[in-house]
């Protein structure tokens, strides 16, 4: 991970320098802007990109930084909120005059500052982000991560293998949720696999039992569980005291040991998928 935020900072930096060389004054130093969920239940991403850009930018600055300009980062946490997200972009735009941001983590905070960024010109480059609409977004915005489009299609690919014959998805109601739901459902079709149940919910849920119990009904065998860390946790917590024998997938967010913190063992058995990260010798793959 943290690779690969190096990589994105970099990328950045390129950019970064590109703009400046346009300009008649150097600024004494080259300030980028990072926007993530650095508090709240998404914070894992935001402290784990955070923690990267640093170690990036540390190393710039010891090798003398970019064309003798020291790299300077300022940090914006939007809570995983879009409307927060909204704020941070603008301050970086307005007050602090940044051209090129780093993120944000999520899919819905990133396409609420979308348009932000694309109307003033201002690179947007998340690393995280995963909705197929970020690729339609604009011609500033740009990620590093596999889009849900990717990602949906090698879960369904997993159902295949293991000789699922019935599924059932509950999904986080955001834009992150909704596009691997949306990808599942129609590869699931498209295998010829039954979609028996099909159960949304929003961020702020604890209680899970209800849309469980609606899948218990269906019958499903397996369950597409697409979500973030806490709430993943919960529910298979809650899977566990329901007695419901299910085989279940999930997405690339079940890599986080928030995850085993809430769920305990109720998380064995749960199959995950993860993009493999370019080697230091492809990185050029990301450009």
């Amino acid at each position: 991970m943290v690779s690969k935020l190096a990589v994105a900072c970099l990328m950045i930096l390129a950019l970064t320098l590109g703009a400046l060389g346009c300009t008649k004054k150097v600024p004494e130093d080259i300030k980028i802007g990072h926007i993530a969920p650095l508090t709240g239940d998404a914070a894992i991403w935001g402290n784990w990109e955070s923690d990267g850009i640093e170690l990036a930018v540390e190393e710039i600055n010891k090798a003398g930084g970019i064309v003798g300009k020291k790299v300077r980062v300022i940090h914006e946490d939007d809570r995983g909120d879009p409307k927060t997200c909204v704020s941070a972009i603008q301050k970086l735009i307005e007050v602090e005059k940044i051209k090129v941001i780093i993120g944000s983590s999520l899919s819905s905070t990133t396409l609420a500052c979308a348009p932000i960024a694309e109307k003033n010109k201002v690179i947007l480059l998340s690393p995280s982000a995963q909705s197929p609409k970020i690729s339609e977004a604009g011609d500033y915005i740009f990620r590093i991560f596999a889009s849900s489009t990717i990602e949906g299609k090698h879960l369904a690919v997993l159902a295949d293998k293991f000789g699922i014959k019935s599924a059932a998805i509950l999904y986080l109601n955001n834009d992150y949720g909704v596009g691997l739901r949306s990808v599942i459902s129609k590869d699931l079709a498209a295998k010829k696999i039954p979609l028996l149940a099909d159960e949304a919910y929003d961020a702020e849920m604890k209680d899970f039992k209800a849309q469980l119990g609606k899948i218990r009904g269906a019958s499903a065998e397996a369950l597409f569980l697409l979500g973030y860390p806490t709430d993943m946790g919960t529910v298979l917590r809650q899977i566990k005291e329901l007695r419901l024998r299910l085989k279940i997938f999930a997405p690339n967010s079940f890599e986080a040991e928030e995850i085993t913190k809430i769920a305990g063992d109720a998380a064995e058995g749960v199959v995950y998928v993860y993009p493999v990260l370019p080697s230091a010798e492809h990185t050029s793959c990301l450009v």
